[in-house]
C-alpha cells in the first residue's frame, strides 16, 4: 500500500482523493530509492503511473525539510525553487502540473507551470513568487532562466527529466544540457548537489545506437550519479524497431518495445487507398463501430484538421489536437475530450506520448506511424493501468513501410498478447461514405474560406493590440533589458529536422 512507502499523511489523503488504491509497480520500485536520496533511472510502459513515481517522493522530501522560509514547501521570504521537472511537450507539462497540484493539495507546497504558448508575464510573476516546484518545457525554462528577474536554479535540490528519449528526439538536448549545468552539481562522493530522477521509454542497453540513444547516453552520464535502475513492464512485444524507416534493415535499431498487455490490435487493409478512401473508412468506423472515447492519429496537421471539419459536418462530436493550434485551443480540445463533450480526439503525434486521458476505449491509426516506437506510444493511449483497449490501424500493403509494419505487428503478438485481428469494412458502406464526402465538398470549401477570413481577422487584431501596447508603454519597453534567446525559431527547426533525418525518419 502507499502507507508502506512511508509517505506523510497529507500525501496519503491526496492519494485517497485521487482514487489511487495501491502503488503501481513503477511507483513501488522507484519511490523508496528516491526517498533515500538516490538518483533514479527509470523505464516503464505507458500508463504505468510514472508521474506519481517521481512526484510523490519529491513532495515527501519537501514536507520533511520543514516549513516555508526554512527550505520548506510554501512561498514567502526565504523560499526558493527547489524542484525542476522537465517534460517534452506543453500538454505533458500541463498534465504533470495538474497531478502535482492534486498531490500537493493538503501540503501547502507551491508549484508553477512554465511552457510556451502561455503569457510570459504571467509566468514570470509566478516564478517571482519562488514556487517550490516548477514544471516546464526546456525551451521556456531556459528563457526564464536567462530573462526572468529574481528566478534561478541555484537552490534546486531535485531535477526531474521525464520522457527523456522524446526530449532528445525533439532536439532539446542543448536546452536540457544548459539546465543540467545550471543546477548544483553533486560532488564525486555523491554528497550534496541535485538529485536527478530520469524516466525514459528506452534506456541504454535497449535504445540502440541511433542518434536519440547517443544523446540519451550523454544526458544520463551528465545528469545522474550512480543511479538506481528501475525497469518495469519490459515484456518484449516483438521487434518493432525500424518500422517505417526508409533505411529498412540497415536503419538504426531502437530495440524491443512493450505493448500494453490488455491491448487488442486490429488491422484494416486499405490497398492503394487515397486520402478520400481513408476518410471514408474512418467515418464508417466512427459512425458504426467505434463511436465513443476514440483517439484518431494522423501523420500531418492538415489531415487532422480536414477530418475535424468532416466530423463536424456529419454530426460526429470531435476535437482536434495538433501543432497549428494555439496553446489555449489545445487545452480546450483536451478538456472537451476528457469531459466527454467530444467523442473523438483527432490528433497528430503531439498527443501520442504520455498524455493520460481517462478511459480511452479505442485508438485508430488513420495514417501509419513513422516507426515502431511511435506505434507503441500511439496505441498506449488505451489499455492503460490494466484496462482493456483496442488499436485499429489502416494500412496500405502497397507501401513498403506499412507492409513491414503489418508483418511486425503480426510477429509482435506473442503470448500473453492476443493475435492481431484483420477487420473489414463493408465495401458498400465505404462507397456510401465516399459519395457523401464528395457531396460535402462545397461545404468543406465554405468552411475553409470562413477559417481563412477568421485567421486574417485574428492576425489584424493581434497586430493592432501590439501596436497599441507599444505606444502606450513605449518608455517601459525601451527601458527593458534585451531578452536572451537560446535559439531562433529557424535554428530550432533546423536542429529538430537534422535529428529526425539522422534517426532515419
Amino acid at each position: 500500500s502507499f502507507s508502506d512507502l512511508h509517505l506523510s499523511r497529507p500525501l496519503l489523503r491526496a492519494i485517497d482523493g485521487l482514487g489511487w488504491e495501491v502503488p503501481t509497480p513503477v511507483q513501488a520500485a522507484a519511490i523508496p530509492p528516491a526517498l533515500a536520496g538516490r538518483d533514479v533511472l527509470g523505464s516503464a510502459s505507458t500508463g504505468s503511473g510514472k508521474t506519481g513515481a517521481f512526484m510523490l517522493p519529491v513532495l515527501e522530501r519537501l514536507l520533511r525539510s520543514g516549513p516555508a522560509g526554512s527550505g520548506g514547501g510554501g512561498g514567502g521570504a526565504g523560499a526558493a525553487t527547489r524542484v525542476l521537472a522537465l517534460l517534452p511537450t506543453r500538454e505533458l507539462a500541463v498534465q504533470c502540473h495538474t497531478v502535482t497540484v492534486a498531490l500537493a493539495k493538503y501540503t501547502g507546497i507551491t508549484s508553477a507551470l512554465a511552457v510556451g504558448g502561455l503569457p510570459l508575464a504571467t509566468q514570470e510573476a509566478a516564478l517571482r513568487g519562488r514556487p517550490s516546484i516548477v514544471v516546464a518545457t526546456p525551451g521556456r525554462a531556459v528563457d526564464h532562466l536567462r530573462n526572468a528577474l529574481g528566478w534561478g536554479l541555484g537552490d534546486v535540490e531535485v531535477l526531474v527529466i521525464d520522457e527523456a528519449d522524446r526530449l532528445m528526439e525533439l532536439g532539446f538536448a542543448d536546452e536540457v544540457g544548459e539546465l543540467v549545468a545550471a543546477v548544483p552539481r553533486r560532488r564525486r562522493n555523491g554528497v550534496g548537489g541535485v538529485q536527478t530522477l530520469l524516466f525514459s521509454a528506452t534506456l541504454p542497453g535497449t535504445a540502440g545506437v541511433g542518434v536519440g540513444g547517443t544523446k540519451l547516453d550523454a544526458l544520463i552520464a551528465a545528469a545522474l550519479h550512480k543511479p538506481v535502475r528501475v525497469a518495469i513492464d519490459a515484456r518484449a512485444a516483438g521487434d518493432l524497431s525500424g518500422l517505417g524507416d526508409p533505411g529498412g534493415a540497415g536503419a538504426p535499431r531502437r530495440g524491443l518495445v512493450a505493448l500494453p498487455p490488455a491491448l487488442t490490435q486490429e488491422v484494416i487493409k486499405v490497398k492503394g487507398a487515397t486520402d478520400a478512401d481513408r476518410q471514408a473508412v474512418l467515418l464508417a468506423l466512427a459512425s458504426r463501430t467505434y463511436t465513443r472515447r476514440v483517439i484518431v492519429f494522423f501523420a500531418q496537421k492538415k489531415s487532422a484538421h480536414a477530418a475535424h471539419v468532416l466530423f463536424r459536418l456529419v454530426g460526429l462530436p470531435s476535437a482536434e489536437l495538433h501543432g497549428d493550434l494555439p496553446q489555449a485551443s489545445r487545452l480546450a480540445s483536451l478538456a472537451a475530450f476528457t469531459s466527454g463533450a467530444a467523442d473523438f480526439l483527432l490528433a497528430t503525434d503531439v498527443a501520442a506520448r504520455g498524455l493520460d486521458v481517462p478511459t480511452v476505449a479505442v485508438v485508430i491509426n488513420a495514417d501509419a506511424p513513422r516507426d515502431g516506437t511511435a506505434y507503441v506510444h500511439r496505441v498506449g493511449r488505451t489499455a492503460r493501468a490494466g484496462r482493456g483497449g483496442v488499436a485499429v490501424s489502416l494500412l496500405d500493403t502497397t507501401v513498403a513501410a506499412e507492409r513491414r509494419l503489418l508483418t511486425a505487428l503480426a510477429k509482435s503478438a506473442v503470448p500473453p498478447a492476443a493475435p492481431v485481428v484483420a477487420r473489414s469494412v463493408p465495401g458498400a458502406v465505404v462507397a456510401s461514405w465516399a459519395a457523401r464526402i464528395r457531396g460535402l465538398a462545397p461545404a468543406v470549401a465554405a468552411v475553409a474560406t470562413e477559417e481563412k477570413h477568421e485567421w486574417a481577422a485574428r492576425v489584424a487584431e493581434r497586430e493592432l493590440a501590439k501596436a497599441e501596447n507599444a505606444l502606450l508603454h513605449a518608455d517601459a519597453i525601451a527601458a527593458r533589458p534585451a531578452r536572451s534567446w537560446f535559439q531562433t525559431g529557424r535554428e530550432k527547426a533546423a536542429v529538430k529536422a537534422a535529428t529526425l533525418a539522422a534517426s532515419g525518419f
